[in-house]
């Protein structure tokens, strides 16, 4: 197997954009109103405890049985469930007031006691409401569920560790073409909105929002054949078992494809740590972005870098496999980290070898890009798997790309 060689730069963009990058926007959200109502100030939640006389959980409380009064005023309850322990719900209200105040509530079936999870008092918490978009978003999500009618490729690839828990990134690749384009005042436009939100699986309301509103305008419409969108949104996920439904919606057609990802995240470990094995589009691309995201993890050596989800490239042409890998190595440790490539097809090893890697970044991170040339590989499927080692700690990750005849030659990229 012809060895992966490191890539020093970003090549220069094209004359037209061949992709664009879009970057989401971030919220903490607990709880949210329905589709359409009107945003409120503040939400309020809360989780209650109702048990019969005999200390046995209540599990079939109605919404009509509850009276949620704060400031003598009876309240509005917004959202109301049974908690993942018998006896358990979870409520929000919108204050009418517009503020947080003291709360007191009453269940009104005979011979029930209600307190909170950790005694006899309410432990409310004070939330982030829904904004107009995520509202609307969300109605479009939990109504078609199911919905496949956009081709779109969605992943949520994992980077580095900090204090709250792992850093990802969800993605999502569309081809321009997907979208129906109306004559706009320069051009041919249309309207991409995405909406991501993150789960608990132990605490099921909605913990983060990623969302984008973006018009698109290309020069004409024989463009949008060859563009592709890219955007990708920034979470960090809590350790233990989440899920993210991820909604990609054409606006001007109302057409629209969902996903949902189940995502596991290790307890934390002083280990050595490595991210999603991500491929690169093989060209040059212009990419937009609505506001710095801080410390992007998809950024080498001060440019962005564009991801794909789906890579078919020539067989027995000269194109090679870009791809990004970064490496998280123990705090305070000493051993030297090591990282091998290998190349599976069918399953079955067909190669492999060792990658010189750069020094680490001032974090202690150590990001890589290369490119791996597939010129001498027959076609087919295959698995590119990076193993990273520091001491007696072994990590792992890989993914796919795919060698076809029937895909035209490309120019190759220029040497680093």
């Amino acid at each position: 197997m012809a060895m992966p060689t490191a890539v020093n730069r970003v090549p220069p963009r094209a004359a037209f954009a061949l992709a664009l990058i879009l970057a989401g926007r971030s919220g903490l959200v607990e709880a949210g109103g329905q589709a359409g109502s009107p945003t409120p100030a503040v939400v309020v939640a809360f989780e209650l405890v109702v048990q019969d006389a005999n200390g046995k959980p209540v599990t079939d409380l109605k919404l009509e049985e509850i009276e949620v009064v704060q400031d003598a005023t009876r309240q509005t309850v917004r959202t109301f469930q049974a908690g993942t322990r018998p006896g358990h719900y979870e409520l929000s209200y919108a204050p009418l007031s517009g503020k947080a105040g003291g709360v007191s509530v009453r269940v009104t079936r005979r011979g029930v006691v209600a307190r909170g999870p950790a005694g006899p008092s309410l432990k409310p918490r004070i939330i982030s409401a829904l904004s107009a978009l995520e509202s609307e978003l969300t109605g479009v999500l939990e109504a078609r569920a199911a919905a496949s009618d956009l081709a779109c490729d969605v992943a949520v690839l994992r980077f580095e560790p900090v204090a709250k828990g792992v850093r990802h990134s969800v993605t999502v690749e569309i081809p321009l073409s997907e979208l129906h384009l109306e004559q706009g005042p320069t051009g041919p436009r249309g309207r991409l909105q995405i909406l991501a939100r993150v789960r608990s699986a132990a605490e099921p309301r909605v913990r983060q929002h990623l969302t984008l509103d973006r018009s698109v305008e290309v020069a004409t419409e024989g463009t949008s054949n060859v563009q592709r969108l890219v955007w990708t949104g920034t979470v960090v996920i809590a350790p233990g078992s989440h899920t993210i439904d991820v909604l990609v919606r054409d606006r001007v057609a109302e057409r629209v494809t969902t996903r949902t990802f189940t995502v596991d995240v290790a307890p934390p470990t002083n280990g050595l740590r490595l991210s999603s094995v991500i491929l690169l589009r093989p060209r040059s691309f212009f990419f937009l972005r609505d506001e710095a995201q801080g410390d992007d993890p998809l950024v080498y050596q001060g440019a962005p870098l564009m991801p794909t989800l789906h890579v078919t490239l020539p067989a027995g042409a000269e194109a090679y496999v870009r791809f990004y890998v970064a490496l998280y190595p123990a705090a305070g440790s000493a051993e030297p980290v090591t990282l091998k490539a290998e190349l599976l097809r069918d399953g079955a090893k067909v190669g492999e070898g060792s990658i010189a890697l750069p020094k680490p970044e001032l974090s202690g991170e150590i990001r890589y890009v290369g490119q791996l040339p597939t010129r001498s590989f027959a076609e087919g499927s295959y698995a590119l798997r990076l193993v990273a080692r520091q001491g007696e700690t072994t990590v792992a990750d890989q993914t796919l790309f795919v060698l076809s005849a029937a895909v035209p030659a490309i120019r190759p990229l220029p040497s680093p």
